[in-house]
């Protein structure tokens, strides 16, 4: 696994997304994964600017993307303030949905009222969990960043949020194993 000697990355497709993000403990288990049987994913906290000495850290979660033959690799900020997942408009188009077909209007709110969006609906894989379908507000503009929020991010997986550890868990719904 690439990255800094002495320090891996908690999975492939997380070394190649945020090389900057790497396991803030050092050496944990392979992969950073848990076993599968337990069903839990484990992130590092990516520090936005190593300058501030930790006080940006964010739970950014590489996250696959399908929609019929294509898929897009991503990063989505778990937000568990968002009300809704959101989809940058240039990752709708790389998964090949066509903005004029796309008829179920969603109304964004915060700082993104004035934002249009679609609903659509992919298929998500994290990490080695089963594949989910989520729904998301495909945003028309490239301003916005992939949120994974309440709907229905946080119904199709548990998170727990270890900031302290600058770790963040993710699992499938009813397979949370508390600390």
């Amino acid at each position: 696994v690439g990255g800094v000697p002495g320090r891996p990355c908690f999975s492939d497709l997380h070394a190649r997304l945020l090389p900057e993000c790497r396991d803030p403990a050092g050496p944990g288990p392979q992969g950073g994964r848990e076993s599968l049987m337990s069903m839990i994913e484990q992130f590092p906290y990516c520090d936005r600017n190593p300058a501030s000495g930790g006080l940006d850290l964010m739970p950014d979660l590489p996250i696959v993307l399908r929609h019929q033959s294509r898929s897009v690799s991503g990063v989505g900020l778990v937000d568990s303030g968002a009300s809704i997942s959101v989809l940058p408009y240039s990752l709708g188009i790389q998964l090949g949905f066509d903005w004029n077909t796309q008829k179920a209007r969603i109304t964004l709110s915060g700082n993104l009222a004035n934002v249009d969006a679609r609903g659509i609906v992919v298929e998500a894989v994290v990490g080695q969990l089963p594949p989910v379908r989520l729904a998301l507000a495909w945003a028309k503009s490239d301003q916005v960043r992939l949120l994974l929020g309440q709907f229905n991010f946080f119904e199709a997986f548990d998170v727990s949020f270890f900031r302290t550890r600058r770790i963040f868990e993710v699992s499938q719904s009813g397979t949370s194993i508390s600390p």
